[in-house]
């Protein structure tokens, strides 16, 4: 799911935990934001 320049994954079948990558500064995904960007993790949708 995009939310603005970042890329949230949230599939917990698939991964243990949420992940966040701005896509603009990290086009790879190699930087995990979702603990340095706590709002980020809050403001995104948990499935």
């Amino acid at each position: 799911m995009r939310l603005g320049d970042y890329k949230v994954v949230n599939d917990p079948d698939k991964y243990p935990s949420l992940e966040i990558y701005d896509l603009v500064d990290d086009p790879a995904e190699q930087n995990n934001l979702a603990e340095a960007r706590p709002e980020l993790a809050r403001n995104s949708p948990r499935g």
